[in-house]
């Protein structure tokens, strides 16, 4: 199932890095989705991304160690058996995203254990056709 995604500058990703990553990431680096979650009532469940055409941005805020991911495009995950549950998903609650920084030298840097989200909303997710 393909799923366009797009953050909103100025209120969707923004994010809290330590050192050496915030130098990192002031230098150049790209973002990208491994998978998406969203929580059915009992469980997460993890849809992990097959393939993605996304352009993103990570560019700092004015707050030392403070950035703001951007992406716009698409993304591939195993979930037509979730199409149902992703439309009511997506009209409510919204997903919960694993999302990985690389820098110049290749290195990727993980949520929860390289930096930490300070804002996730006003994500556009649409189930393309």
């Amino acid at each position: 199932m393909k799923l366009f995604i797009e953050t909103h500058p100025d209120s969707g990703l923004t994010l809290r890095a330590p050192e050496p990553l915030a130098t990192a990431l002031a230098v150049h680096s790209a973002a990208r989705i491994e998978a998406i979650s969203y929580y059915d009532g009992v469980d997460d469940v993890l849809l992990e991304a097959t393939d993605q055409s996304l352009t993103s941005t990570v560019s700092p805020r004015s707050d030392p160690g403070v950035f703001e991911v951007t992406l716009r495009g698409t993304i591939t995950v195993d979930g037509d058996a979730h199409r149902a549950v992703l439309e009511r998903q997506n009209d409510g609650a919204g997903f919960d995203y694993s999302l990985c920084l690389t820098t110049r030298d290749g290195t990727q840097w993980w949520a929860g254990e390289d930096w930490e989200f300070l804002e996730n909303r006003n994500i556009t997710v649409r189930i393309l056709p």
